[in-house]
């Protein structure tokens, strides 16, 4: 598997506190799983910041630049992350280091790899319809809030993670029960319904509107044997124009 990471050092100042983080993994995008220390994940997320970066090595790489503080929720912790806004040259620089000299993780190596979004592949669903769900002491599901609509960022067998700018996600918290239907496209004309686990939640700030994008990892926890079979067919569908376009 390609790289995707390489070890550097971090540093800002952030109303007047010397804010450093030492030997963490940063990609193109940023670094994730920082602990919040002096910061606060409600008062401090979205704020900018000017980063430095500094990644040692044979050929070491240095620079700034601007970052916006992002958060990570799962059942277990917060944390913090920055998401970093290279130029052009920056991001090549750092590209060309991590091909070079990074690496792919292997501490949370999946069951099952998830396979990016892509609308070049006629079938892959590119929406979901999201339902916060409670199953009552009858035993029936009991819908909690109105249906939301997200963009699907990746998918597996045993999960997915989507997107949203709706504002009403923010009431979504780990451990929450989500009845997801799958948006069919192209050819395929079933649409997907399973129910999921809402296992991580990430957020930042989108760079041009400024709106919170929620991004909610999913674990798939039930589906019937009918929806199971059609989105067995869908993966192998999309497995299967992935190798013709290899």
């Amino acid at each position: 598997m390609n790289p995707i990471y390489i070890k550097g050092h971090l540093s800002f100042t952030f109303e007047n506190q010397n804010i450093e983080f030492i030997h963490q993994s940063l990609s193109v995008y940023g670094v994730a799983g920082l602990p919040w220390n002096q910061l606060d994940p409600n008062k401090h997320f979205g704020q900018r910041v000017h980063v430095s970066v500094k990644i040692p090595g044979a050929e070491p790489l240095s620079f700034q630049a601007p970052a916006r503080i992002t958060r990570e929720y799962s059942l277990s912790q917060r944390k913090m992350g920055l998401a970093f806004d290279l130029s052009q040259q920056q991001r090549e620089q750092l590209g060309a280091m991590i091909k070079k000299a990074g690496f792919f993780p292997t501490d949370h190596i999946r069951k099952y790899p998830r396979i990016p979004s892509t609308e070049m592949i006629r079938t892959f669903p590119l929406r979901s319809i999201v339902i916060p769900t409670r199953r009552a002491a009858t035993g029936e599901t009991v819908t909690l809030a109105q249906p939301m609509v997200f963009d699907v960022e990746n998918l597996s067998p045993n999960g997915l993670l989507l997107k949203t700018e709706n504002s009403a996600a923010g009431e979504l918290m780990p451990g929450d029960r989500l009845s997801i239907t799958l948006e069919p496209r192209g050819w395929f004309p079933t649409p997907i319904v399973a129910e999921g686990a809402l296992c991580r939640i990430l957020d930042e700030i989108h760079p041009r509107t400024g709106n919170t994008v929620r991004r909610i990892g999913i674990k798939i926890t039930q589906i019937n044997e009918l929806n199971r079979q059609a989105f067995l067919d869908l993966m192998r569908d999309i497995l299967s124009s992935l190798k013709k376009s290899v």
